[in-house]
């Protein structure tokens, strides 16, 4: 089943602390702001305050989100960056929502969802037959332990798609998912740094850097990016996937009459920005 995203919230908007998930969450963008290119996140009570900012390119906004174009598999991809830190535990869940618009470059690395500079954590979207792209994830502290595979689960043009990488400590395993279907990956060595080793460096979304070799960018709209503290369960992701807004507090309708002559009046509803911040 195919979730399109809700609408989000309005800019400004609170998190509801409240919410089960809530609590887990370290950082996130919903790219509500649809205007500049340095980005303040959502922060979690132990998140990391880094903003997420423009490494290349010229990135744009869409009614949906920020928009990374790789220009025609050419040098100069639109690439964001920001860094990641995870507390209270070894175990994380990172998320997001994206609608492809072009077609990966056609080489074995495709197109980059994000990746940490070193490679120690690696997503991004192969080609496969026609217009059907399959996801390809790599975690782990190098070649000799990461976590690898290719998600059978297809994502196509102009659909948009949900993606998961949770990564468990305790048992050294990851598993990512899209639209909700699980791919199981072989289990990491016992000598997984975890999140130690993962969150070590910058990210960059759309593009992926090792040894500052710029390899192929994202032709897609982010709707939305979560790193939560957790590694979340089945029905915490679904959760999450049927809305990814559910921990933000919306505003509230408040009724006041008009008067409409002839002693009637009519209700009109008008929010209650109370729960906004500024």
């Amino acid at each position: 089943m195919i979730i399109r995203p809700p609408q989000k919230p309005l800019l400004g908007s609170l998190i509801n602390w409240g919410h089960p998930l809530a609590k887990y969450l370290q950082k996130g963008f919903i790219f509500n702001e649809r205007s500049g290119l340095t980005l303040r996140p959502y922060l979690g009570r132990h998140g990391t305050n880094a903003p997420l900012t423009k490494r290349w390119g010229n990135p744009t906004w869409k009614p949906e989100g920020l928009y990374l174009d790789d220009n025609g598999h050419g040098t100069e991809n639109d690439v964001m960056e920001t860094s990641f830190s995870i507390s209270n535990s070894r175990s994380f869940t990172f998320f997001t929502t994206i609608t492809l618009k072009g077609a990966p470059f056609p080489s074995a690395d495709g197109a980059f969802i994000f990746a940490n500079v070193w490679g120690r954590m690696k997503q991004n979207i192969r080609n496969d037959a026609g217009y059907e792209y399959c996801i390809e994830s790599a975690v782990g502290q190098d070649e000799g332990h990461r976590h690898e595979g290719i998600n059978p689960n297809r994502v196509y043009l102009d659909i948009p798609f949900t993606f998961a990488v949770v990564g468990r400590h305790a048992t050294n395993t990851a598993f990512n998912y899209v639209n909700g279907t699980v791919l199981e990956l072989t289990q990491m060595s016992a000598g997984w740094a975890g999140t130690s080793d993962i969150f070590s460096s910058d990210y960059y979304l759309g593009e992926f850097n090792e040894d500052w070799k710029n390899y192929y960018g994202l032709d897609g709209i982010i709707h939305h990016f979560y790193l939560f503290n957790k590694a979340f369960s089945q029905n915490e992701l679904d959760e999450l996937r049927s809305n990814p807004y559910a921990m933000f507090e919306q505003p509230r309708k408040r009724w006041f009459y008009v008067a409409a002559g002839g002693g009637l009046s009519i209700p009109v509803a008008m929010a209650d920005y109370r729960q906004m911040r500024n």
